[in-house]
């Protein structure tokens, strides 16, 4: 029985480990996205002279 245990810690604590690992790339890719948003907004406008 406490190898059932051990095993699901393990499988918990996986997930959980793989879901924070999403969560920051979503949240980098979102930030990063988000400045190259801004430069290419940047670069536009100094390209047209807006």
């Amino acid at each position: 029985m406490k190898n059932i245990w051990w095993w699901w810690g393990i499988e918990t604590g996986f997930l959980c480990v793989v879901s924070l690992s999403v969560l920051e790339l979503t949240l980098y890719h979102a930030f990063a996205s988000q400045v190259l948003g801004l430069k290419a907004c940047a670069a536009y406008s100094k390209l047209f002279k807006l």
